[in-house]
Parts: C-alpha cells; sequence; structure tokens
C-alpha cells in the first residue's frame, strides 16, 4: 500500500481542529457548582429524563415557571446585505450563536461527573435543600411514587476541589447559615462523608474538621447520631468534593424515592389501627354505661338487690344439699359418714338453715339429728 492512501491517525485531525491545544469540556462537574446528586441502578438516560420532571414540576409550583435567559439576536439586517455576505462570515456567525445557546444556564442541566450510575443536575436555584426537602415532605403525606429510576437524591449547595486548602473555607460558608445561632440555642446533629475515586482524602481528616468549625460557631451545638435535627453530608467524586445540610435526612430514609414512600404509608396503617382500637374501646364503654343505667332500683336512687344472693351463700346452699344426698352412699368408709335414721327429705329442708350455719362456722360435715339422739333428748 502507498503511503498516500495510509490512514492517518486520530492525533493529526485533532490538532487540525484545536491547534494543539487541549480543551476542557463546558459540561463537566466543577468547583462552585449548586444541584441534586442522583445515584440509580443502570439507565442514567431515563434518570436523568425522570428527574428534570420532578424538578421541573415543583420547581415552578414554588418559583414560577423557568423564563427564556437567551439573549435576543438582531434580525434588523437587509435581505440584501445578508445575501452579500461570504461563506465563511455565515459560518462564523453560525458557530458565535451555537456557542452562546450552549453558555446560557439552564434551571437544571445535567453535568458528565465520569462515574457510572452517578448522576449531577447543576441548578441555578439559591437553595436546593429547601426543593429536594419540599419534594421528599410531599412524596411523604401523599404517598405518591414519583421516581422509577432514580434511587436517591442529594442535594449539594457547594462544590470545590477535593484538598483541604479548599475544603474548610467552602464547609465554613456552607455550615454558617444553618450553625451560626443565638445564644443558648443548641442544635443535635451528626456527619456523613462518602469517598468515591479517590485516595487522596481520608474520613478520619474531616470528620473532626466539622466537629471543629461547629464548636467555634455555638459550643452548645452537640454531635448525635440517634437523634439529629441536622446532617452534614460530605460526598467526594474523584476530585470534586460536595458540601450541604439538609434537614430530616433519616425521616426520608437519608433521601430515598423508594423508601419514603413505604415509611409514609406504615406511619398511616399503625395510626389507622390506634384509631379503630381506641373506637372499639368507647364503643366498650358506652355499652357498659349502658348496662349501669338499666340496672332497676327501689325507688330511693338505691339499687334493689333483696331478690339476689351473695355467690358464698349459694355455694354454701350447694354444698349443704350435696353433703346430705351424699351421706347415704354406702361405698366409703361408714365411720366416717354421718347415720341418717328415720328423716325423709323434708325434715332436711326444714332444717336447711340450721346446717348452713354449721357450715359457715367451720364445720365441713354438719351433724344431722338422727331418732336415737332424738330419743335420748326426749328421755
Amino acid at each position: 500500500m502507498s503511503e498516500s492512501k495510509r490512514k492517518r491517525p486520530k492525533s493529526y485531525y485533532k490538532k487540525c481542529a484545536g491547534g494543539g491545544k487541549k480543551f476542557k469540556a463546558v459540561n463537566d462537574l466543577d468547583a462552585g457548582m449548586k444541584g441534586f446528586l442522583v445515584t440509580c441502578n443502570k439507565y442514567e438516560r431515563e434518570t436523568v429524563r425522570e428527574m428534570y420532571n420532578i424538578l421541573n414540576e415543583y420547581a415552578d409550583t414554588l418559583y414560577g415557571p423557568e423564563t427564556a435567559t437567551t439573549e435576543k439576536t438582531d434580525d434588523s439586517d437587509d435581505s440584501g446585505e445578508e445575501e452579500e455576505e461570504d461563506i465563511e462570515k455565515a459560518l462564523e456567525k453560525e458557530r458565535s450563536d451555537i456557542l452562546k445557546l450552549a453558555k446560557t444556564e439552564r434551571r437544571f442541566q445535567n453535568t458528565n461527573t465520569k462515574f457510572k450510575n452517578l448522576i449531577f443536575i447543576r441548578t441555578a436555584l439559591e437553595d436546593p435543600c429547601g426543593l429536594a426537602h419540599h419534594i421528599f415532605t410531599d412524596m411523604m403525606a401523599t404517598h405518591t411514587q414519583k421516581a422509577r429510576y432514580a434511587q436517591r437524591m442529594i442535594p449539594v449547595d457547594l462544590t470545590c476541589k477535593a484538598n483541604m486548602k479548599n475544603i474548610e473555607p467552602a464547609m465554613k460558608v456552607v455550615l454558617t447559615p444553618h450553625f451560626q445561632t443565638a445564644f443558648g440555642v443548641g442544635l443535635r446533629y451528626t456527619s456523613v462523608c462518602k469517598i468515591r475515586n479517590n485516595n487522596s482524602i481520608q474520613r478520619i481528616a474531616i470528620l473532626p474538621m466539622i466537629g471543629r468549625l461547629v464548636n467555634e460557631m455555638n459550643p452548645l451545638h452537640r454531635l448525635c447520631h440517634d437523634d439529629s435535627e441536622l446532617v452534614v453530608i460530605v460526598e467526594f467524586i474523584r476530585n470534586i468534593c460536595c458540601l450541604s445540610v439538609v434537614k430530616d435526612f433519616f425521616t426520608f430514609r437519608k433521601y430515598n424515592f423508594h423508601e419514603v414512600i413505604k415509611t409514609g404509608k406504615s406511619e398511616t396503617e399503625g395510626n389507622r389501627d390506634q384509631s379503630k382500637s381506641g373506637k372499639e374501646k368507647s364503643e366498650v364503654m358506652k355499652e357498659n354505661s349502658v348496662d349501669e343505667l338499666n340496672v332497676p332500683d327501689d325507688g330511693d336512687g338505691r339499687e334493689d338487690i333483696s331478690d339476689e344472693k351473695p355467690e358464698s351463700e349459694h355455694k354454701i346452699g350447694d354444698t349443704a344439699i350435696s353433703n346430705l344426698v351424699d351421706v347415704n352412699d354406702k361405698t366409703g368408709d361408714p365411720e366416717s359418714q354421718p347415720v341418717v335414721v328415720g328423716i325423709d327429705r323434708k325434715d332436711v329442708e326444714n332444717d336447711r338453715p340450721a346446717i348452713e350455719q354449721q357450715l359457715l362456722d367451720g364445720n365441713s360435715n354438719p351433724a344431722v339429728v338422727t331418732t336415737e339422739s332424738a330419743d335420748a333428748d326426749v328421755s
């Protein structure tokens, strides 16, 4: 094959196009940005489209519809002059229009994180944390699932370069609005740090720095992992550090789209069960009160209990009758059983009060007056 027909390498065409200069991509994640850090499981393109819909829906409710920020071009040139322009000027004008359109900042814009299944949506809003809190509050209250592909959405107040020289000043800027409180007001806080593809930063250096800065602002703030009011989030993505302070982090299940719906449903079901049990208890109490009101009285406001016998008296009567009936049983020891001679059932019924009195006195086997003892008394 001749040298003239040999294919040239790609570097040759890059040098011809850019003059050998390296151009930085405009849409890459960089320092000084605000936005939302979104995680997903594959389907990144669908996740970006889904997040645009969710963010624009709630942003239109809070801040109104987005207004176009593109500059208007001057179309006052005559058609004759446009025809006289040569091809090079027309191409240069088209190129400048494309660059202007690319530089216009939209309210929400996807940026390249160079990380798989991790998306950063850049925003022009001043308070991304407030918008995220509003979204999850509405989802938890209405129990409506808004996201299918997105897993978590972490708001980011500020991004900076991932080195201690830049992290500490940026951390002060993020912490000051939340922790610079009045004297006597203390907050419970905790911090969450996650590092991705960065070996120069250690978590053991970040967490003590956060505690030191918070104590300098107000010594009454205390670290609490169980019931924290504020959570300081630090996310490292390659050479970029994302910082934010959020509320209700654990209430919203770490800002998870799918888990926050389950939490809201379980709480409502528990409240329903408690209300049902309360209603049942109130109905039982009403029935008992009605039964008490229906008790007859003797006219002077006191209940009529003359026809009723205490439970102990009924038991005594039953015991006495059973003893009188079992005295003629010849299966047991004859010496241990009383002998009744010449007494019928009518005499037993007549002697019932005396027998019951003996039972009350503690005699388990009451004596029965027989004909022999009766003759002895007469004599």
